[in-house]
């Protein structure tokens, strides 16, 4: 038994280690073309081998302690890997205790004042303002996310935003996804900690107006009636752009 525990988590050791390092890393990899139904019956069958090889390490124990240790070693790590990825999948997508927050009473009245206006503008009753994590800002016709006490994104969709000025007075606003709200200026816009912008399905035609938004590094414009890109070099740290979807545009 403890031979057999030795031979198969050894087995089970070196082809896992070799596909999450080499095997993931390397582009022509045979990992790469299988697919993702063949890679979940890969990792349950791994994980019953490495059961089974503990079991063998504990069954063989009596006979060849030395092995039955090397044995239950590997396969009781790998089993402890196992244990780590199924719990980091568990909590995908769900907050660290004290991450966010979710009362807008929390904040300073000035931010509250703002939130409360872009509400009132885009038709939003205030009970109907999704309090959310960063990553939901999206999923809803008006969301904000709260973090240490400050807005930390906004994110309005499909709503008419008539005065983009009351977001200047959010001095932690480091996200803002406004989709489908008809806007076609930020000249009124002064937010220099803003790093993420999303603006598809409006109505700008150039990016002349983005000036104070100058440390934005991604922006996403896709829908829009864009002509001209005049204006994005007012964001000199931009890394990640899209323009898809505006037929007039020369320049991509």
């Amino acid at each position: 038994m403890a031979i057999k525990s030795f031979f198969l988590s050894l087995l089970l050791t070196i082809f896992f280690g070799y596909t999450f390092t080499v095997g993931l890393t390397t582009k022509d990899s045979f990992l790469h073309k299988i697919p993702d139904w063949g890679g979940f019956i890969m990792m349950i069958a791994g994980g019953i081998l490495y059961l089974l090889a503990f079991w063998w390490g504990v069954k063989g124990f009596p006979q060849h302690k030395f092995l039955s240790l090397l044995s239950l070693g590997m396969s009781g790590f790998g089993i402890a890997c196992y244990a780590l990825v199924i719990s980091m999948e568990m909590n995908r997508g769900k907050p660290s205790p004290g991450q966010f927050d979710y009362d807008l009473a929390k904040i300073p009245a000035q931010e509250q004042a703002a939130i409360r206006s872009l509400a009132k503008q885009t038709g939003t009753p205030e009970k109907e303002i999704h309090l959310t994590e960063y990553w939901k800002l999206r999923d809803f016709p008006m969301a904000v996310c709260l973090q240490k006490g400050h807005v930390l994104g906004v994110g309005v969709t499909d709503k008419t935003i008539t005065d983009i000025s009351v977001l200047s007075v959010l001095p932690e606003l480091s996200g803002l996804y406004l989709r489908g709200t008809h806007l076609k200026d930020l000249s009124d816009l002064q937010s220099p900690k803003l790093y993420r912008l999303e603006l598809q399905n409006n109505e700008f035609t150039d990016l002349t107006s983005f000036s104070g938004i100058p440390n934005v590094e991604w922006l996403l414009m896709e829908g829009n009636q864009l002509k001209t890109l005049t204006g994005i070099e007012q964001m000199p740290k931009l890394k990640e752009k899209n323009f898809s979807g505006n037929p007039d545009l020369k320049e991509n």
